[in-house]
């Protein structure tokens, strides 16, 4: 890897700290760097996806994490992320396909199985929601939101 490949890797886990830290504009501001740096590095593209997503910024985030997947077709975590902002927008066709893709690609991510669970019970598809989450559960038994999904 390169000085510049480096640099945007170091710059994308900066990012990351960030997030976890619930500090949104700093760590938009990491991600806006390391893609100025490489504007192929669909891990940036996706992790700046999730802060928009998580600032409720759908629209923007949507267009982060079709980059992501323009850039790495397979990429299952910003498949995933695709489909939860979608289903967030209503567009539950559309979340479902991005889902599906997610899945296809990691069929281990348990975040796209827990995605998938919450899309199947808001159209009342209760038998398949729960087929998913289980799923997830398996895949991580730590993973509270599932639980919590799971005692709706």
């Amino acid at each position: 890897m390169n000085k510049k490949g480096e640099y945007a890797l170091r710059t994308v886990r900066k990012g990351n700290r960030l997030l976890m830290q619930d500090d949104m504009a700093s760590a938009i501001s990491h991600y806006n760097d390391a893609i100025r740096r490489n504007r192929r590095d669909e891990v940036a593209w996706n992790n700046k996806g999730a802060v928009l997503l998580a600032l409720n910024r759908q629209k923007e985030a949507l267009s982060c994490f079709d980059k992501a997947i323009e850039l790495s077709p397979a990429y299952s975590d910003a498949w995933c992320n695709r489909g939860i902002v979608l289903m967030q927008m209503g567009d539950l066709a559309g979340a479902e396909e991005s889902l599906k893709k997610a899945i296809r690609y990691s069929d281990r991510n348990e975040v796209a199985w827990n995605a998938c669970g919450t899309l199947y019970a808001r159209k009342g598809e209760f038998d398949r929601a729960r087929k998913c989450y289980l799923t997830a559960l398996k895949l991580d038994e730590t993973y509270d939101t599932v639980y919590n999904n799971l005692g709706r």
